[in-house]
């Protein structure tokens, strides 16, 4: 395979990357405004509640998309402006299912 088309297949890649959605938890609302724990390292990001999707709550799971950015790590600085959010349901429920588990785990603990 030639250099042209491993940089092409590479570039690709990372594109690829860069466009997968990013996780979030709403932590907690505050009167009008959403506090976020974003990505894997949960960082803190506050916008306001109505950008959020229909049915979002304390505890919900969301999916951000990032349009017209690079990387989500420039959403990092908290403006978010380019982003779009949809309900992750599915993340919530693992999340839910893997705290029983765990609070499971821990009874059983105790009884020994």
């Amino acid at each position: 395979m030639s250099r042209q088309k491993d940089r092409d297949k590479t570039s690709s890649k990372i594109h690829k990357e860069r466009m997968r959605p990013v996780r979030a938890v709403v932590d907690r609302i505050e009167g009008e405004i959403a506090v976020l724990l974003l990505g894997e390292e949960e960082t803190r990001v506050e916008l306001p509640l109505s950008r959020l999707p229909e049915g979002s709550h304390e505890g919900s799971w969301l999916k951000i998309s990032f349009i017209g950015q690079d990387s989500p790590d420039q959403a990092n600085d908290g403006s978010l402006e380019n982003a779009s959010f949809e309900l992750d349901l599915a993340g919530e429920q693992e999340q839910r299912e893997r705290m029983a588990r765990l609070l499971e785990k821990i009874k059983g603990k105790n009884k020994a």
